[in-house]
């Protein structure tokens, strides 16, 4: 209707993050809800904090059914908890905040993050039981959910068999029974336990409409009971990003590997693979986007063979823009190698973990086939650099109108637009 005042959605996302992925995920979502949904007012909110309580999946009983009972159960009791904080919650809800709206780029190593967040929820659970589901900070979170018109939850990446998705989905859980529509969106769904997958069906079910990356995270929730109308296929939104300039037309006789710190860190075939581009008369070198979690992968390889450590780079646009000078990237980094692709650079994708990378390649059109971490993985590695070479100028042809496609079906990930 004309003049109708904006609905307010809030959109949770990764606001804080070591990886260049997950800050492009997040920034161009955010960015795209702006520019694409003018009937809706965009409030960002990070993961949430103040559900510690929940910080094991050992919690969950050993039947996915029980385990869906129990969840019921704890967003009753949160519910319940939130009541009685709600008089003080709706007033502080309107207190001003210090909270980012764009991700926030952290120089500490996520191993650090991650050992600093289990040790206070050590601290905040020794030797007492705890009272309430969630600390009282948190319920003027649960209030400013309360006020919205709808709730996106952007997976920013993969969700995972880890505590944090069990929290989020205790949040959602607890919107969706205040009456909010869901939008999950932006997201690889790589849950394989069994009870905690059946949470997250029993929570998205009551979406209003979800959007994944990928046709493996697709096949997965038809097959565990959504409702196919509701799951809707779209590349992430790291593919929005916009491009600083064009790759070099004069070839540069560089090439760049990016190896995952922890999954794939094969250092024996990480080796050949370097030591083969060298023998093409490449100047290797080492990048990420994530390279505080890489480096130390990084320099067992330069002990190994010549290559160089490119500095890290703290912003996904400055990244793209570095990639651009390098005729071949070699990647098991999802977003490395999407990056690249945005910088009209080819690329030679190698699995990582999880299967990402070779469902969304896969999904969405890659000539290369994407190089499967199997024993060996490295001779077929090795056979698609050589591929990527005889192909290059095709390669190089095809990724801007590719790119393009994929830029602007990214945009479906703001499912909340046309609602």
């Amino acid at each position: 209707m004309t003049g109708a005042s904006p609905r307010t959605i809030a959109l949770i996302t990764k606001l804080e993050t070591t990886n260049l992925g997950n800050e492009a995920l997040s920034s161009e979502l955010i960015r795209m809800s702006d520019d694409h949904s003018p009937q809706w007012q965009t409030l960002v909110l990070g993961r949430p904090r103040g559900l510690e309580r929940f910080r094991s999946l050992d919690e969950l009983p050993d039947a996915p059914d029980r385990a869906v009972a129990w969840f019921d159960d704890q967003v009753d009791a949160l519910l319940r908890a939130y009541r009685l904080h709600r008089p003080w919650a709706q007033v502080a809800r309107h207190l001003p905040t210090a909270s980012p709206r764009e991700p926030r780029v952290l120089v500490p190593g996520k191993r650090d993050l991650r050992t600093r967040g289990r040790l206070l929820a050590s601290k905040l659970s020794s030797g007492r039981a705890w009272p309430r589901p969630a600390s009282a900070p948190y319920f003027r979170r649960l209030a400013i959910l309360e006020s919205v018109d709808a709730v996106a939850y952007s997976g920013a990446g993969e969700v995972v068999d880890q505590p944090v998705l069990l929290r989020q989905l205790l949040e959602l859980g607890a919107v969706a029974n205040m009456g909010k529509p869901l939008f999950p969106v932006n997201q690889s769904v790589e849950v394989r336990d069994p009870r905690l997958l059946a949470i997250l069906v029993h929570v998205y079910r009551r979406a209003r409409r979800i959007v994944v990356r990928g046709n493996a995270s697709r096949r997965l929730l038809i097959e565990s009971g959504i409702d196919e109308s509701m799951v809707g296929l779209a590349p992430d939104t790291a593919f929005h990003a916009a491009v600083p300039r064009a790759a070099r037309a004069t070839p540069t006789r560089r090439a760049a590997i990016a190896v995952n710190g922890v999954f794939g860190a094969d250092l024996d075939g990480w080796t050949a693979v370097a030591a083969h581009l060298a023998s093409r008369g490449y100047r290797v070198s080492f990048v990420s986007n994530d390279p505080w979690y890489d480096l130390e992968i990084a320099q067992q390889l330069r002990e190994r063979v010549a290559l160089t450590i490119e500095p890290p780079i703290s912003n996904y646009g400055r990244y793209i823009d570095s990639l651009a000078d390098f005729d071949l990237v070699v990647s098991n980094r999802l977003h490395t190698a999407v990056f690249a692709m945005l910088a009209g650079v080819p690329v030679v994708p190698v699995e990582g973990n999880v299967g990402k990378t070779t469902d969304i390649f896969g999904t969405f059109g890659y000539p290369l086939p994407v190089t499967q971490t199997a024993p060996g993985w490295e001779r077929d590695a090795c056979a698609a650099v050589d591929r990527a070479e005889d192909e290059a100028e095709a390669l190089r042809a095809l990724i801007p109108s590719r790119c393009a496609e994929l830029r602007d079906r990214s945009r479906e990930n703001v499912a909340w637009a046309g609602a």
